[in-house]
């Protein structure tokens, strides 16, 4: 199935102070990292996400590690390359544990095909009331739209802590600080289609107030 989302969509001409809003509602906020009672890992094949998440668990960031993640409907010949016939927590967890950590240390999803499945399907299997505290792991990039979706869906006392990555596009990775490099942009805006138009709008609205 082709991607309704467009890889370089149109962006309008924005001010400094616009693309610095953008920023912030991108990028979520910049939180110190803390030990939590479990990390919820965003899926995605690549081996930032896996890496990202061992990180975490080497560091003792929590003592579960919840794995989403099924498989991508809208994904091309380069996403089943590096997924097969398998699901995308089936590939994240084989990697955990290759690299020592316990099975009964994961838990988790294979059922949903984008982040907000993800997430709607984790509160399915799992009782979100008993944390008070979730590390989750993703790129850079997306972590303002994650963010989001796990507030909307979690219990408002759960407190969010990002652990994310900066992904990697064409040999050039994507991070706060360099995002707004033109090649970079469409890369941003893309992966936040969804959520693109209004984040433009509301900088520009935000900015035109007294």
């Amino acid at each position: 199935m082709k991607s309704l989302i467009p890889r370089e969509p149109k962006m309008p001409k924005l001010t400094s102070q616009q693309l610095e809003m953008i920023t912030e509602i991108v990028f979520g906020p910049e939180l110190p990292v803390q030990t939590s009672d479990l990390i919820f890992v965003f899926s995605a094949p690549q081996t930032g996400i896996w890496q990202t998440t061992l990180s975490a668990w080497q560091q003792q960031l929590a003592p579960k590690i919840f794995v989403t993640g099924g498989q991508s409907k809208t994904a091309g010949a380069a996403y089943q390359k590096l997924v097969g016939n398998q699901t995308e927590n089936a590939l994240i967890t084989k990697r955990l544990v290759d690299h020592g950590v316990p099975v009964a240390a994961i838990i988790g999803e294979d059922r949903s095909s984008n982040s907000l499945e993800n997430v709607v399907f984790a509160t399915q299997v799992f009782d979100f009331t008993t944390i008070k505290r979730l590390l989750f792991v993703t790129k850079e990039h997306v972590v303002g739209r994650h963010w989001r979706t796990l507030k909307q869906h979690l219990p408002a006392n759960v407190e969010l802590i990002p652990y994310s990555y900066a992904a990697e596009y064409d040999g050039v990775t994507v991070r706060r600080d360099n995002w707004q490099a033109s090649r970079l942009v469409d890369r941003v805006s893309g992966v936040n289609f969804y959520g693109f138009k209004h984040i433009v709008k509301k900088a520009i609205l935000r900015q035109s107030k007294p």
